[in-house]
């Protein structure tokens, strides 16, 4: 499997998790994870990536990272088809990063992978939507149908790693998205895809309640890419027909509201 590590701060602007070059600048051909101090191991993860047409979608970066150590491309990716082997045991991030000039919307998600097991992911990638320009200021906005953000330029900022924009937008992937894992809930309710892609936000969210969600019954979650893991950003409270919730999203990533 390829590699691409995260040696230095240089290192990491070069080799970032958002650049549509697919190049292994180590040279490296081998497939096994050796790369950032993880040894080899007999775990994978394959699948296909597709989109909403079932047509195979190739214009994505495809990587598996564990921590900010080491993020690493996949042994083939073909057709739409990648394939993983050799990881060691664990959680990782899953992404799938849109290239330049392409209108994906980025895919980040945790999975865990077993000895000796593979794990499959199949996903349907789905085209940025609901885009508009994030307000200077920070201001209650509709990001779209029934979601209310409070977001700002102001509160917005880059992580280092990723152009810069201030164009948001929201793809509700409630309906395509892979399985999700790592939440003490067992019912999805949604699934959306936020963006500009590894940006920082101080955002709060309230949203139209129809799922009929009792006070208390659902909680709404982000990812954190670095840790692999889901942050939550609180339980529902349910006024006047709608959700909210007392934290807010610190990352626009992969959000999930789940009871």
């Amino acid at each position: 499997m390829r590699i691409l590590l995260a040696l230095s701060l240089a290192a990491t602007m070069a080799c970032s998790d958002d650049s549509d070059d697919t190049t292994d600048p180590t040279g490296s051909t081998g497939s096994t994870d050796t790369g950032g101090g993880i040894p080899a191991g007999t775990s994978g993860l394959e699948g296909v990536v597709t989109s909403e047409a079932s047509t195979p979608v190739t214009d994505v970066n495809v990587q598996y990272c564990r921590g900010t150590s080491a993020c690493y491309l996949p042994e083939s990716f073909e057709n739409g088809e990648y394939v993983y082997s050799g990881l060691t045991p664990g959680v990782g991030t899953f992404k799938l990063i849109p290239q330049d000039g392409t209108n994906w919307a980025a895919v980040v998600l945790p999975y865990t992978v077993a000895n000796d097991s593979t794990v499959t992911v199949d996903v349907t990638m789905l085209e940025r939507e609901n885009l508009q320009t994030i307000p200077e200021t920070t201001t209650e906005v509709e990001v779209a149908p029934g979601i209310w953000m409070t977001i700002g330029q102001d509160t917005v900022t880059n992580l280092g790693l990723a152009e810069s924009s201030t164009e948001f937008h929201i793809s509700d992937a409630s309906d395509v998205a892979p399985a999700i894992e790592g939440l003490e809930e067992t019912e999805v309710l949604g699934v959306w895809y936020l963006g500009p892609y590894h940006h920082a936000a101080d955002a709060s969210v309230r949203m139209t309640n129809i799922w009929d969600v009792a006070d208390g019954e659902a909680s709404l979650y982000y990812i954190e890419p670095n840790a692999s893991e889901w942050h939550e950003v609180g339980t529902a409270n349910v006024v006047d027909g709608e959700l909210t919730f007392d934290g807010k999203i610190t990352e626009l990533t992969t959000l999930v509201l789940a009871r």
